[in-house]
């Protein structure tokens, strides 16, 4: 228990491999993950801070895992590709985001995956090869349909607003993402990535760091007690069922132009005339001192959590641009 609250950096068959550069395909073997674990790193905030420095460890294989070639048991319903070993299906949950969007076309681009469904509370009214839309809402629909017979669930769906009711985005965030790690543990999805974020990062001022940093967030915003609060539920998970592969991308800011007015309503204050964020209109930004922040290209994020997919990686990997 005492690990557990500490955090996954104390459970060495719980710490992920590393990865510092975007677009770094993991080496797969047949039933062993090969090839060196590389580090990315988040930077935090500016300021004082102190040296201690963290030591890196592999994922060992799991003992006793049923093999496949790719590191989690297959179950009836399960199409897995005996051709290629890549994923056949996978179910994308909030597929019609900044981050889904950019998912979805990146695994229709991929050979390997055979069917895609994405799930959101509106569909969307353009067609992606091989995608299949569904609306349902992870508060209340029964999504153990939609997972029937998936490879792996990407898990995006996240609410940002209304940031003045917390209690409503409690609802979305995190009580609505258990039900959907409940519903894949009930129909036996083999592996899950779940978007974390920088923001479940406790504070580190003047310092980069690496996956192994506390969780604990901020307990003034929403966003980063939601965030905190399912990295605990993730660990809960990961212990009680090691038959199924966990994954937790924590991207930066994260930004596309196709989401720009989307991104406009989440930062700019409700009084700034959208009118200004027009190209060309603002000359000059200002910007106070110090500021200082990672961001990543949704793409970018969409083609790490692809390779995510279909790699044996578990635990958690930071995706920024350095």
């Amino acid at each position: 228990r005492e690990d557990v609250v500490a955090g996954i950096g104390q459970r060495p068959e719980l710490v992920a491999p590393r990865v510092r550069a975007l677009g770094e395909a993991v080496q797969q073997h047949d039933d062993r993950v090969a090839g060196s674990a590389r580090f990315d790193h988040v930077e935090l905030d500016p300021g004082a801070g102190d040296d201690s420095s963290y030591t890196h460890r592999a994922l060992p294989t799991r003992p006793g895992m049923g093999s496949t070639g790719r590191g989690y048991r297959t179950r009836a319903g399960s199409r897995r590709s005996e051709h290629e070993g890549g994923v056949v299906k996978v179910v994308v949950i909030g597929a019609t985001g900044n981050i889904g969007t950019a998912v979805v076309r990146a695994l229709a681009a991929d050979p390997a995956v055979d069917e895609i469904v994405g799930v959101a509370r509106r569909l969307p009214g353009h067609v992606v090869p091989r995608t299949t839309f569904v609306a349902a809402d992870v508060r209340t629909d029964d999504l153990d349909p939609l997972l029937a017979g998936a490879d792996a669930l990407v898990q995006l769906s996240w609410a940002f607003q209304p940031t003045h009711r917390p209690l409503t985005t409690w609802d979305v965030n995190v009580l609505g993402t258990i039900r959907v790690l409940d519903a894949a543990a009930r129909v036996g999805t083999p592996a899950v990535v779940y978007a974390s974020s920088v923001g479940a990062y406790s504070p580190g001022p003047g310092r980069t760091v690496d996956e192994t940093w506390p969780t604990h967030s901020m307990p003034t915003a929403a966003y980063g007690r939601e965030k905190a609060y399912m990295e605990r539920v993730l660990d809960r998970f990961e212990l009680e069922r090691p038959d199924m592969r966990f994954v937790r991308v924590r991207p930066s800011f994260v930004f596309q132009r196709p989401a720009a007015s989307s991104q406009v309503r989440i930062f700019a204050h409700p009084l700034v005339p959208r009118s200004i964020s027009r190209p060309g209109l603002l000359g000059v930004l200002p910007l106070p001192t110090g500021l200082r922040f990672q961001a990543v290209h949704a793409d970018d994020l969409a083609e790490a959590i692809r390779l995510l997919v279909q790699s044996e990686a578990r635990g958690a990997y930071n995706v920024a641009a350095e």
